[in-house]
């Protein structure tokens, strides 16, 4: 059997890991590739140099108050679509993505500003290039001539079978409150006051049940989360479609763990690491439950030290896609509605 995941994101530089699973004597390999976006200051000292604009911040410029965008899955993964270069495609909603990022392979006969290789943490090189674009387009924005940051999501594409001009990433939204409906397949982002309140309000919508305030790390939410009696810290990604937790805490939350498969990760550069997929029975976030949500269990010890972070796990679809959600960065506060959607 096999089958394919993606995880997007992961915080401050946005890893992307293209997962393979192929079952094979109990013993599952796990493809990945991990690509490391350019810091915002070696960004900036591009941009000095070219005669292009480079786009760091919110990228939304509508006069709408609510903009309503329909969605759909691949796997795990939320497509939506936008226009790059009068070609439409499909792009990936991923809160890991600290900005807009676009697929190199479809930008082959534009001006690059600059190139640059980038090492992931099993020791990767992917060349990462400042490319201009004549024009980006996503339901009112709308942006003309600009460097953005792009590298090669072949292999994401391979996998999922799908043509993917980019990533939209957390500058794109920031200023808004997203509301997650998976059950209508729908985002909805709310323009928001300095105070991080809507503008305005949907007639048809009812207040949330839950909230849950976060801090930001960057550009990723933390929010903390109880298994057991413990209290752990998650980072919130979109682009994760499964899970992740610490091996270091197995001991601890065993009682809560079913192991299904063990697999083994491959990088390049780096020896076998060893992880577990399986459900987590039970996890509690704010006075929510969360039951039996698919999760990899592995070692994040390396990934914490390479980016100066200590987190316990992530949560991605499997957390965002039980209950309608809506993430308010500004207020740093996650609204959650009572009935779950699956």
């Amino acid at each position: 059997m096999i089958r394919k995941l993606t995880f997007l994101g992961a915080w401050c530089i946005a890893l992307i890991f293209s997962v393979l699973w192929v079952q094979a004597h109990d013993t599952l390999r796990h493809s990945r590739t991990q690509i490391a976006y350019l810091p915002t200051d070696t960004l900036q000292k591009y941009a000095d140099q070219s005669r292009f604009k480079v786009v760091f911040s919110n990228l939304i410029d509508t006069d709408s108050e609510v903009t309503t965008i329909p969605f759909r899955l691949s796997g795990n993964l939320i497509l939506v679509e936008a226009e790059l270069n009068q070609q439409n495609g499909w792009f990936i909603f991923d809160s890991g993505a600290p900005d807009l990022k676009l697929n190199s392979f479809y930008l082959q006969n534009n001006y690059t500003t600059d190139s640059r290789a980038a090492g992931g943490i099993t020791g990767n090189v992917t060349n990462i290039s400042l490319q201009t674009i004549a024009k980006f387009k996503w339901h009112q924005l709308e942006r003309k001539n600009v460097a953005i940051e792009s590298f090669d999501l072949h292999h994401i594409e391979s996998i999922k079978q799908e043509k993917i001009l980019g990533l939209i990433g957390y500058a794109l939204f920031k200023d808004f409150e997203v509301l997650f409906d998976y059950k209508k397949s729908e985002l909805v982002l709310y323009k928001l006051d300095a105070e991080g309140n809507r503008l305005t309000q949907l007639a048809s919508e009812a207040e949330p049940q839950h909230q849950i305030t976060f801090e930001m790390r960057r550009h990723v939410p933390i929010i903390k989360g109880k298994i057991g009696k413990q209290l752990y810290t998650f980072a919130l990604d979109t682009g994760a479609e499964l899970n992740v937790f610490d091996m270091r805490w197995a001991n601890r939350v065993n009682a809560y763990f079913q192991i299904t498969r063990r697999m083994v990760l491959r990088g390049n550069g780096q020896a076998e690491v060893e992880a577990f997929s399986g459900k987590l029975s039970e996890m509690q976030v704010g006075y929510l439950r969360f039951n039996q949500m698919r999760t990899v269990l592995t070692n994040l010890s390396e990934m914490n030290k390479a980016y100066n972070t200590d987190v316990d796990g992530i949560l991605g679809f499997e957390f965002l896609s039980r209950r309608k959600t809506a993430i308010n960065f500004i207020k740093q506060v996650l609204y959650m509605w009572e009935n779950e959607q699956n």
